[in-house]
């Protein structure tokens, strides 16, 4: 009994020192993994810095320059594969160091948290990234060994915050959901009137649309980041400030560059801009004709006959001179002011792009072009003829 005794103590104060070992044990293993994130880090900050850098000098020496100039962007891009490199084993250290501290005591709440934080960071490169396979992975470990610290940074839900100029607004706000590869309005709410005190909401991007009485409805696009408050202020324009022609687009941050997948893409940047406004549609030909001969008549006062105006037509100049070789024959008009003579069209008007055509050059034997002139001719230097689009 006494010997049965002895041994039982034995084993007691033996899993006593092991579990004081294991102890020991998992915070050399919690140090060093911190260590190993601080490093890693480091590695990132530098990593961001030669990545900038490399860019930098892309846009600075062509593709043509000689080997010594592109040899100063090559080290630089060789550096940047060497910070990966380095980046990625500080990662793996840090989380095999965290992984071995739990090994030791499963239910160490410091590892845990640790794990978590680091998985964490990583979920949030992939969010930046737009890598959804990766953003799956790293919140799955993070929801692993979160202690409920992290579970309400995850949600990500953000603050909304709507002022106007007029307190007469109606307000309704849509998710903007991806249909057909096009963003769509969706699950659409009311708000009530303007103003709208902070309130929270998912992040996404939304759609907030404004109605005030007697005005056009405004649609404003809204993106509320991780864990971010948005504040968005509305001013109006009436029908008669933008015209029936034209669509008013309210001011407000606009994302730029950041794209992974874009070749040649820029720094993703947020950047404020104004409120403007833009056309329905775009200028047709025919619109731009009109201006181009608009601005004619302007030049050449009075009409000389011979410049484009109501008189030109398909093929002709007024002159039997064939399209794209009109200019005023007044003397006076070509030693205008503006140098080589202001109403010195030539070929000018019709070499606009969107307001001519090229024409097949003719085979030989085949009958002159309208208004005279070579075969294969039909600008002031020859070559193939410019024909107004009608």
């Amino acid at each position: 009994m006494q010997v049965s005794l002895q041994a039982e103590l034995g084993r007691i104060l033996e899993g006593a020192k092991e579990r004081e070992r294991r102890g020991r044990e998992a915070k050399a293993r919690l140090r060093a993994g911190r260590a190993s994130v601080e490093r890693w880090q480091m590695l990132k900050v530098e990593l961001q810095t030669a990545e900038a850098e490399a860019k930098r000098l892309g846009k600075e020496v062509p593709p043509w320059a000689d080997v010594a100039d592109k040899q100063r962007i090559w080290a630089v891009e060789d550096r940047v594969s060497e910070l990966k490199i380095d980046a990625v084993g500080a990662f793996e250290e840090a989380e095999a160091d965290f992984l071995r501290a739990l090994g030791e005591v499963p239910d160490d709440r410091e590892a845990r948290s640790a794990l978590a934080a680091l998985y964490h960071a990583r979920f949030g490169e992939a969010e930046r990234a737009r890598d959804r396979e990766g953003q799956r992975y790293y919140r799955s470990l993070v929801a692993r060994y979160d202690d409920g610290v992290w579970a309400r940074v995850l949600e990500g839900d953000g603050t909304l915050e709507i002022t106007a100029d007029h307190d007469d607004v109606a307000l309704r706000l849509a998710r903007l959901e991806p249909r057909d590869r096009v963003l769509e309005p969706a699950d659409e709410r009311d708000l009530g009137m303007a103003p709208v005190e902070r309130f929270e909401i998912p992040i996404g991007s939304y759609l907030l649309i404004c109605h005030r009485p007697g005005e056009r409805t405004i649609l404003r696009p809204v993106n509320v980041g991780r864990a971010e408050t948005v504040q968005v202020h509305l001013s109006f324009r009436s029908g008669r400030e933008v015209g029936d022609d034209f669509v008013f687009v309210p001011g407000g941050p606009a994302i730029l560059g950041g794209d992974a997948i874009a070749h040649g893409a820029e720094e993703r940047r947020v950047k404020d801009i104004p409120d403007f406004c833009i056309a329905r549609y775009p200028v047709t030909c025919d619109e731009y004709l009109a201006f181009i001969n608009a601005r004619a008549r302007e030049i050449c006062k009075p009409p000389c006959g011979t410049c484009p105006g109501p008189g030109l037509r398909r093929g002709t100049t007024g002159r039997g001179t064939s399209p794209g070789t009109a200019s005023c024959t007044r003397s006076a008009h070509r030693r205008g002011t503006s140098g080589r003579g202001a109403c010195r069209w030539r070929a000018s008007a019709w070499r606009t792009r969107g307001l001519h055509r090229l024409a097949p050059r003719p085979h030989r034997g085949a009958p002159a072009p309208a208004g005279g002139g070579r075969v294969g001719e039909g600008g002031p230097r020859g070559g193939r003829p410019l024909l107004p689009v009608g």
